[in-house]
């Protein structure tokens, strides 16, 4: 249960950026932005989770845009998300969760094959998507808003400290073991 965990505190952080993101990007009409993308996913071929930052601008505004991406980055390694945000964003994707395991039997076999095959490739427990939820359910209250935080100075450290080796040696010995 502790990945089940780290997952779900991962798209907890990685969703309350994308939202600040969307939001900067939607109010600057002068940099042109066209979309803004954030993905968090397991990759079996690279061997770990990839976090993918894409920013699309116009070409002459591409420097600006993603320094507001880097900034808010920052911001976020900084200072982490409220408490507030925590809460929506815990409801929101329990929701989700919920609302897909209402649906269990109604996924094509074929999407359950594929899931499944990635997920021993990857060596991931398979559950269906009732025990899924059952499962996040039972680990969601054992997380706390400073967890999230120290998660979420270590996942955007690479982006925050780019160019600052030492920087990226900055996270304490406790945070390291939160994610090693």
């Amino acid at each position: 249960l502790s990945d089940l965990k780290r997952s779900f505190i991962g798209r907890i952080v990685l969703s309350v950026l994308k939202f600040r993101l969307n939001s900067h990007f939607a109010s600057d009409e002068e940099l042109k932005i066209t979309s803004f993308d954030l993905d968090f996913s397991d990759s079996g071929r690279e061997g770990c989770t990839v976090t993918t930052l894409t920013v699309t601008s116009e070409p002459k505004h591409w420097k600006e845009a993603v320094q507001l991406a880097v900034k808010e980055v920052r911001r976020m390694k900084e200072f982490g998300i409220t408490k507030s945000e925590y809460k929506h964003y815990c409801e929101a994707l329990l929701r989700d969760s919920r609302q897909l395991s209402e649906q269990a039997g109604t996924v094509p076999s074929i999407d359950n094959l594929d899931f499944v095959m990635e997920s021993d490739a990857l060596g991931h427990v398979v559950m269906d998507q009732k025990q899924s939820h059952e499962a996040l359910e039972s680990i969601v209250d054992t997380i706390d808003l400073e967890e999230v935080n120290a998660y979420a100075r270590s996942i955007l450290s690479y982006i925050s400290n780019f160019g600052d080796e030492d920087g990226m040696q900055g996270l304490s010995e406790e945070e390291r073991a939160l994610f090693a």
